[in-house]
């Protein structure tokens, strides 16, 4: 009984949203097929090649990903360095990423990898592998501005989808399949290192994203496969093309607030504190 109204308090608690979910649907076509055999890194001739596909391959696909409304907004990671243009003037360069999504899972099902398009063949064993798939929704604005003046030349922004399973094997061997949604280029906005950490973070990590709805070669798309074998060797095969965002679409999924845990906590403590009441009760009386 007492298991029972705990799960009912928890489960009530537990109806308040602070998190939601983004779908991102986007097509294209891929046009280009990079490989390279198991090749030893020490090989002078250990180099991929990449072709043009005779038939360009048509996509559609989605990512998902949560990302956290409250309590607060995922921190940005800060980056400064200077650097020496083509001239000898010294420049210094910020730039800030945020994690929307960063997670590790041991399930197969948890990976947003589509399967490759082309034939691959994987000689690394995956059945008695360790499997770790990990996603990522990121992030990142930059900002260039003249060390002498402090004055902005340039800033950028983008995003990445990334998806990736990997089997792990005790021998060294390894075996990856990827996804990588992301943009091709930086496009420029209005930017300084003073505004680079925007916190508007939700609304504009979608923003940024519908901006490319109508725009049809705005997007880089590539999955593939990698691998190690025990002795060092490597390869990977990849198809890569470009495409558009189709459609984005954002729901609240159910997760406590703060204040949520807080209620719950209480009641869970109520309940144990009746719990023992009515047992020294019932032992007084026997």
């Amino acid at each position: 009984m007492k298991l029972r109204w705990m799960s009912a308090l928890a489960g009530v608690m537990l109806s308040s949203a602070a998190l939601a979910k983004v779908t991102v649907t986007f097509e294209g076509v891929y046009t280009s097929l990079s490989t390279l055999e198991a090749c030893a890194p020490a090989e002078l001739n250990c180099v991929g090649r990449t072709t043009a596909l005779e038939t360009p391959i048509a996509f559609l696909q989605t990512f998902s990903f949560e990302y956290g409304v409250s309590p607060g907004q995922l921190p940005f990671f800060f980056s400064t360095w200077q650097f020496t243009d083509a001239s000898g003037r010294l420049a210094d360069r910020t730039s800030a990423s945020q994690r929307y999504a960063n997670y590790l899972s041991p399930s197969a099902s948890d990976s947003q990898v589509p399967a490759l398009p082309v034939s691959v063949v994987d000689p690394v064993d995956r059945s008695q592998a360790e499997l770790e798939v990990n996603t990522v929704a990121l992030r990142r604005r930059m900002a260039m501005t003249w060390s002498d003046t402090g004055e902005t030349f340039t800033g950028g922004e983008t995003f990445a989808l990334l998806s990736n399973a990997a089997w792990f094997n005790a021998d060294g061997s390894w075996s990856a399949d990827s996804l990588s949604v992301g943009m091709p280029e930086l496009p420029a906005f209005p930017s300084t290192p003073a505004n680079v950490d925007d916190l508007e973070s939700n609304a504009y990590f979608l923003d940024l994203m519908q901006r490319l709805g109508g725009c049809s070669n705005c997007l880089s798309v590539s999955v593939g496969r990698e691998y190690a074998l025990a002795d060092g060797r490597q390869g990977y095969t990849s198809v890569s093309g470009m495409g558009r965002i189709v459609s984005i679409t954002d729901t609240a999924s159910a997760v406590p607030e703060p204040s949520s845990y807080a209620l719950m906590l209480a009641g869970v403590a109520a309940i144990v504190v009746a719990a023992r009441r009515r047992k020294a009760g019932a032992a007084l009386k026997s």
